[in-house]
């Protein structure tokens, strides 16, 4: 470990290197050509690292994203390490986020909406009980991380579709436990009856406690009372 965190030495201001466990990830704003040319050279220097301590790189992991204007792309658009070319990404996962080259996070979000759709699915068929309590259990356990990971990161764009799509996994889990008693009830209503809340409320809350810590964190306890009251009123008001 005292090697790998060595290599942060070759990297200066205008490219950023960040570590996680053996992994590397370089940032750096390409305007034009010679932006290019200097990612180029410490990609070269982290070569020669690389050769001096005898510790390889992985060539099949590693890869480029470019994030902006596709029509504002620099040339050349291909970095070396060594001989070997560094391919192209239009997306790349991250931390378990999937980030595009245009950082919508549209990839990302279907993504987690299959994955949690199959998954919900798969807790209906795999559990021997269909006592509603244990189900929706396993759904909080199991599907709602899924939707919840890392939601801030790409908060303000979650259009109104995708924030259809996620709250669709919560509502069919909802609706296939009153499918034959309480067809007539609203989504508010079988939510209450499972003890569950809105995503969308949830994805709010969350956005206000984490503001409340950013910015008035020495009455954290005072404006989160406040904030479970406006949105207690909120979902009622949404009903």
């Amino acid at each position: 470990m005292l090697y790998v965190n060595g290599v942060i030495d070759i990297f200066d201001g205008d490219c950023i290197c960040k570590l996680y466990a053996d992994d590397i990830q370089l940032y750096s704003v390409l305007d034009n050509a010679n932006d290019c040319s200097d990612l180029q050279h410490k990609l070269n220097e982290l070569q020669q690292w690389s050769d001096k301590w005898q510790l390889t790189i992985s060539y099949k992991k590693c890869s480029t994203l470019f994030i902006g204007s596709q029509r504002h792309k620099p040339q050349p658009q291909t970095g070396l390490l060594g001989d070997t070319p560094v391919p192209q990404a239009e997306s790349v996962k991250d931390f378990g986020i999937i980030i595009d080259n245009c950082f919508k996070f549209d990839i990302h979000i279907n993504h987690i909406v299959t994955s949690a759709h199959r998954l919900a699915i798969l807790i209906r068929k795999c559990f021997v009980s269909s006592h509603p309590p244990t189900l929706t259990l396993a759904f909080i356990t199991y599907v709602r991380p899924l939707l919840e990971y890392a939601i801030h990161a790409c908060g303000r764009h979650i259009v109104l579709d995708f924030r259809k799509k996620i709250e669709s996994v919560q509502r069919r889990f909802c609706e296939r436990f009153t499918v034959t008693c309480c067809s007539d009830l609203g989504y508010c209503e079988r939510l209450a009856n499972l003890g569950l809340d809105r995503l969308e409320l949830r994805r709010l809350r969350f956005d206000l406690m984490c503001m409340v810590h950013l910015f008035f964190s020495e009455y954290v306890t005072l404006v989160l009372s406040h904030v479970d009251i406006v949105l207690n009123c909120l979902c009622h008001s949404r009903d």
